[in-house]
């Protein structure tokens, strides 16, 4: 059901573009355009490239070991560095594609473009109000947008289900139940802070802003270098290198990369670990 949503986001994209001004004042779509797609070279600072790197880690899932746990499950002829590509290159087009949904719609309304992670449910229903059949439409969306976070969240669960039920050796139903009532309790108070806990600050973030920095840009900033450290003095650069290239067709991971895998990516990770935390 993802392409479906793709083609949806691409439809959306479209409208959104083509919008003009609905409230007084409001500077329409191309606006919104041009302040999604101008950069703005005095914002980039340490807090922004450790704010994209989170998000990388996130959306992408490399930084909490799921492309390990992942890895694990694949047959041997998989073309792991091909597939690394496709992966990277369809999350960032995807969310290059939400962009220009979002953006003009926001500047054809007058809202803030700095809302946060709330941008998509503010501007989703007022472009589906301007669509033929639209309350169709966004139910057939937001549907396939919880597919996708559920799906997602499945993945994220298989890392520490595996991990903790061959650690503790307990039985696989165990290891997930007990995982998904420990996320399902800490999850609690994230929901909570958008409603009759959003007064709860807590060093000037809600729940909901805390736990999305504690995960995204101090744990997993972590436990990248965690995994960055295994794969450059455990694993070692061979034996990453021989795993990748074994069903590789076209790319592949050469020579070259071992100062990069070694070095570049173990000192990069802890001195944006450094900066999260200090």
């Amino acid at each position: 059901m993802l392409p479906i949503l793709m083609v949806m986001l691409l439809i959306l994209a479209a409208k959104s573009l083509m919008m003009s001004p609905q409230v007084e004042g409001a500077q329409g779509a191309m606006a919104g355009l041009k302040w999604y797609v101008t950069p703005d070279f005095s914002k980039l600072d340490g807090g922004v490239v450790l704010a994209a790197l989170g998000q990388a880690f996130f959306s992408i899932g490399i930084g909490i070991a799921c492309a390990f746990v992942y890895g694990s499950y694949l047959a041997p002829d998989s073309d792991l560095p091909t597939d690394a590509v496709i992966v990277i290159a369809l999350d960032t087009g995807i969310a290059v594609v939400a962009g220009l949904v979002i953006f003009p719609a926001l500047f054809c309304f007058g809202m803030d473009p700095q809302a946060g992670p709330g941008l998509l449910f503010q501007t989703m229903p007022v472009i589906f109000g301007q669509i033929p059949g639209g309350s169709i439409f966004a139910s057939m969306f937001f549907f396939l947008v919880v597919l996708a976070g559920l799906t997602s969240g499945m993945g994220y669960l298989e890392a520490p289900a595996t991990t903790f039920g061959e650690l503790l050796g307990i039985s696989r139903k165990k290891a997930v139940w007990s995982v998904l009532a420990v996320m399902y309790i800490l999850g609690i108070p994230s929901i909570l802070s958008q409603g009759p806990w959003s007064h709860i600050m807590i060093f000037g973030k809600n729940f909901f802003d805390l736990a999305d920095y504690i995960s995204g840009c101090v744990m997993m900033p972590v436990d990248a270098l965690l995994i960055a450290l295994y794969t450059a003095f455990v694993w070692k650069f061979s034996g990453f290198k021989e795993a990748s290239n074994v069903g590789a067709k076209g790319f592949k991971i050469t020579n070259a990369w071992k100062p990069l895998v070694v070095v570049v990516v173990p000192v990069a990770v802890f001195i944006i670990m450094v900066t999260a935390i200090f």
